[in-house]
């Protein structure tokens, strides 16, 4: 598991470090401000982030959270929250918990583990009625799904294709990814697997046909990138 730690005060830096390597997470990077922070997510996307709210710069923990929200990574913020105002901003951005300062090793523990069991989920598998046979399918490796009639059509990054004989809100509800987005009636895509949007079609890795994308779902799609 990669974490990213956003905070300020060295010290707590060094007893987080100390304490993610204890518990087995070696796997780390450090920011003191909002930008910085970004600049790894954008570089190397963590698995969770750990951030303080009073942070170094104008942004605070509280921006950073919503933005790692959008790009649906888990973070838990670090901070004792006594300030209701505070507390009531900071839940808006969904963080996955709170722990107050200084943490202890037990409850940076079962935090962690209760994000790392829900990666592991995100990232298994279901099987696929296919035919007469039952096919394994890893969640990640989906590209994107087609409606067809009460069939749904499961395009994998490799290639490979598979019919399954329910719809395809059936299909997604299964999966259970934050990665697949509906941009269509009939399709719903990996965002991962983005490679390019014009207009109203949208361009995945690998896949030589571009994807439609309809008015309806614009907006819940572009809320899932940042554009420079």
């Amino acid at each position: 598991m990669y974490i990213l730690i956003v905070e300020n005060d060295p010290l707590i830096v060094e007893d987080l470090l100390d304490k993610l390597e204890t518990l087995g997470y070696s796997k780390t990077k450090v920011a003191d401000n909002v930008p910085d922070a970004m600049t790894h997510v954008k570089n190397s996307k963590p698995d969770v982030a750990l951030v303080d709210i009073e942070l170094n710069g104008p942004l605070s923990g509280i921006d950073l959270g919503a933005e790692l929200h959008k790009k649906h990574i888990p973070f838990i913020y670090l901070s004792e929250m006594q300030n209701m105002h505070t507390f009531q901003l900071a839940q808006k951005t969904q963080p996955q918990s709170n722990l107050p300062k200084p943490v202890s090793l037990l409850q940076l523990r079962n935090s962690l583990l209760e994000i790392d069991t829900e990666l592991v989920q995100e990232n298994s598998f279901i099987f696929v009625n296919h035919g007469d046979k039952k096919h394994k399918i890893v969640k990640s490796e989906v590209s994107y799904l087609k409606a067809a009639r009460n069939n749904c059509d499961i395009f994998l990054s490799n290639g490979k294709r598979f019919v399954s004989s329910t719809p395809m809100n059936n299909v997604m509800d299964k999966l259970s990814s934050k990665n697949l987005i509906q941009v269509h009636r009939s399709y719903t895509i990996n965002i991962e697997n983005v490679e390019s949007y014009l207009g109203n079609m949208i361009h995945l890795e690998g896949v030589e046909e571009p994807i439609p994308i309809s008015d309806t779902y614009r907006k819940n799609f572009l809320k899932n990138f940042d554009t420079v």
